[in-house]
């Protein structure tokens, strides 16, 4: 357990002077459905979006 003492941000995050979670566009992962949500809404399926991207980055170094 802690305590905030301190927050900081970007004011390109900030609604009125307070933290705006939309404008973060936060990717989180959760499991078991091994799914990836932006705030409220579904990204994506986890893992097998994260091979094609690597495998995208393969092709355009080459």
């Amino acid at each position: 357990m802690g305590e905030i003492v301190a927050a900081y941000s970007e004011e390109q995050y900030l609604t009125q002077g307070k933290p705006d979670i939309k404008k973060m566009e936060s990717l989180l992962l959760t499991m078991p459905d091994n799914s990836y949500w932006t705030v409220g809404d579904y990204g994506r399926e986890a893992w097998k979006t994260g091979k094609n991207l690597i495998g995208k980055k393969e092709i355009e170094k080459n």
